[in-house]
């Protein structure tokens, strides 16, 4: 059900020893960005949805999570504030998505604990008219 303690995932900084170059091309790197905390599967999922979106309409380099990572491939001479900026306000949003979807849990959890309570209050009063 609900992820107990949720903190927002941040992009805490740029990881130097696993930044490459890409050795299938003349121009590209692979830049990684170490993430704040372990990342639910769920949130994964929402930040490919996320991404994938943005991508549709923008020129956003390709980017995905390896491990506990996010990384984007871009030439080396690339804008990276610029891309690393934009890729802060996916996480943001991929944040905002998740909470709401663990709120949603949450409600439909109480909603149907509710309905089992009430469900049984009824069985009891039933129950109780019935005379011996």
């Amino acid at each position: 059900m609900v992820e107990a303690g949720f903190k927002n995932i941040t992009i805490v900084t740029a990881d130097k020893n696993r930044s490459r170059k890409d050795p299938g091309s003349e121009d590209l790197w692979y830049f990684f960005f170490n993430l704040s905390a372990k990342l639910p599967s769920e949130w994964v999922g929402i930040f490919n949805e996320v991404y994938f979106r943005r991508r549709q309409i923008s020129t956003a380099p390709p980017a995905g999570i390896n491990g506990q990572d996010i990384f984007i491939v871009c030439p080396c001479n690339a804008d990276l504030q610029f891309h690393i900026d934009n890729l802060r306000l996916d996480v943001t949003t991929t944040n905002q998505k998740y909470e709401g979807r663990l709120q949603k849990q949450d409600y439909d959890g109480e909603k149907k604990e509710r309905t089992k309570g009430e469900e049984r209050r009824a069985l009891m009063e039933s129950l109780n008219q019935l005379h011996f």
